[in-house]
């Protein structure tokens, strides 16, 4: 089967199972018919859930909205219907600007365009106060408490240790079951609030088949999920860990907009998703990134003070395939854009054995990684389609190590250490005054 346009796309409703801890989100996909996702939430406190329902509802709304996105996606359908709760015009709009966003890049990829898609048509919001989530503006007296999202790589390991300095209570956060990152929970030795999501079976084969596939905006998903955790589990802080450089898209589409890999990771995503919380969920919820004044490259260099955390890390995307990590006997492949960024960007902070410990390899030295490197340094072709820090952040990361002895004789370094545009001043004066 050939990807196929599809004409509508249904949302239907959700229920939640509190008996079971289980929520359900069921859509109507052309071509498949009813399809649900389900998230599963360890057992939680009946008498909170009771206590703040019309927050955990509006909270259940969002979800839903924003994890329709996953399904959308196989058949791009014109036009948007609601048969059950639908959205006021805000938070229509907030949701059509983080799905058109957020498959920016699979659009660019299929070279296709979104223009004429996903229409959530005017007479579909909500104008009546029965449909409206409501306005809260009550204080929900939430615990002074914060859900951290943990990847296993060295962004929430960088927030996680400066929580620690501050004395923060905090609890874990993750979902789904990946090895590495419960390996990493449990080196932390904080408790862990664990919730599993299930894509439907019936989409995985749709995809195989041939639907409409690529990145979504999987941030903002797990952002609405850690909501409804807060709420449910007694948090008033999200603490993520998205770095500066989120905020640099990788290329232009035809139609003139931007295509940015991590939008749901950037400011304006965090900016608009913490308002529809202040006002449609819960006014003393507060959603940010501990890291969004940096960029990846000095997170890297806080990083290395963490030497602890070197045998347990990983940033590389193959250990978190939907159907297991790809990375049998290691934590890292040593041939993707996020091996190749974390390994050059760390190069400069600790010692050469040190990283070659970690990696298992020298990537620096191996002529097969030419091409990558080369992207990473603005050299060729466009920045990956990876949360990579900027061309700017890899080419100051180069010109640190490029005269350094241990370095120089690397295959890679000497291929590029004529040819790689120079530092970047600002970051270089940055890196010196943090030292």
């Amino acid at each position: 089967m050939s990807s196929q346009f599809h004409k509508v796309f249904k949302f239907l409703d959700w229920d939640f199972d509190v008996s079971n801890y289980r929520l359900t989100l069921a859509y109507e996909l052309e071509n498949v018919g009813k399809v649900c996702e389900e998230i599963q939430f360890p057992e939680f406190d009946l008498e909170i859930y009771h206590s703040r329902k019309s927050s955990i509802q509006a909270a259940c709304d969002l979800l839903h909205w924003l994890a329709g996105v996953s399904y959308y996606k196989a058949g791009l359908a014109e036009d948007i219907e609601f048969s059950g709760k639908k959205p006021s015009q805000s938070v229509s709009q907030f949701i059509h600007k983080t799905w058109k966003n957020g498959l920016a890049e699979m659009a660019y990829k299929n070279q296709i365009s979104l223009k004429d898609r996903m229409k959530f048509n005017s007479n579909q919001w909500g104008q009546t106060p029965e449909c409206l989530t409501p306005l809260i503006t009550e204080n929900l007296n939430l615990s002074n408490r914060a859900l951290v999202p943990l990847g296993g790589g060295k962004d929430s390991l960088v927030t996680i240790e400066e929580l620690k300095t501050e004395k923060k209570d905090f609890n874990l956060f993750v979902v789904g079951s990946s090895k590495l990152i419960l390996e990493a929970a449990d080196f932390i030795e904080k408790p862990l609030i664990q919730v599993q999501r299930k894509i439907d079976q019936k989409l995985i084969e749709y995809n195989q088949q041939g639907a409409f596939n690529g990145h979504v905006p999987i941030t903002a998903i797990n952002s609405a999920i850690a909501v409804l955790t807060a709420l449910l589990f007694d948090f008033n802080e999200i603490v993520f860990s998205n770095e500066k450089s989120a905020e640099f898209s990788n290329t232009t589409n035809d139609d003139g907009d931007a295509v940015n890999h991590q939008y749901s990771k950037s400011y304006e995503f965090e900016n608009d998703f913490q308002e529809i919380i202040r006002t449609q969920v819960a006014s003393d919820l507060r959603y940010y990134s501990k890291q969004r004044n940096f960029s990846e490259f000095e997170i890297l260099r806080k990083f290395s003070k963490y030497p602890q955390y070197f045998p347990v890390f990983s940033s590389c995307n193959r250990n978190f395939h939907i159907d297991g990590s790809k990375n049998k006997n290691s934590k890292w492949c040593c041939d993707c854009p996020k091996c190749q960024f974390v390994f050059l960007g760390l190069a400069p902070f600790i010692q050469k054995s040190t990283l070659l410990d970690i990696f298992g390899s020298n990537m620096l030295d191996d002529e097969s990684q030419l091409d990558g490197f080369a992207e990473l340094l603005g050299l060729k072709g466009i920045k990956p389609f990876e949360c990579v820090g900027t061309l700017e952040e890899s080419q100051t990361a180069f010109q640190l190590i490029k005269d350094k002895g241990d370095w120089s004789g690397d295959k890679v370094v000497k291929q590029f250490s004529e040819v790689c545009p120079k530092a970047d001043d600002e970051l270089l004066q940055k890196l010196k005054f943090e030292s």
